[in-house]
């Protein structure tokens, strides 16, 4: 747990999702490194405290579905799988909004190419 929290804490994140061979098996939130303070398990492997069930969206997954789920839980991250089951991207509120906001742009310069 001690390298995961020096991870998050240098690169300024507050959850790293857990690969191996390319697969999702586990996400470690800040709540799971609070907790590890806490209890002292910061010396504890990270299988043993990573959270194993979360909600993934898929890649192909409809916007407004992730909307919804954003919106809902509050999580802030969601990791997205292909069919494969392999990690593609991490989905957070702020990406979303930022992707939504260039795309508005994008079309806001070609309505204003038409006039």
């Amino acid at each position: 747990m001690r390298y995961i929290q020096a991870l998050m804490r240098e690169s300024y994140i507050t959850g790293v999702p857990m690969v191996e061979d390319k697969l999702l098996v586990g996400l470690v939130f800040m709540e799971d490194i609070v907790s590890a303070l806490d209890c002292g398990w910061t010396e504890s492997p990270v299988e043993k405290r990573m959270a194993k069930q979360a909600i993934v969206f898929e890649d192909d997954m409809p916007l407004p579905f992730a909307i919804f789920y954003l919106n809902k839980y509050r999580c802030g991250r969601y990791p997205a799988v292909n069919k494969k089951n392999e990690l593609v991207e991490i989905l957070s509120s702020k990406a979303l909004a930022g992707t939504l906001l260039a795309e508005m742009n994008r079309e806001i310069l070609r309505l204003e190419k038409l006039h």
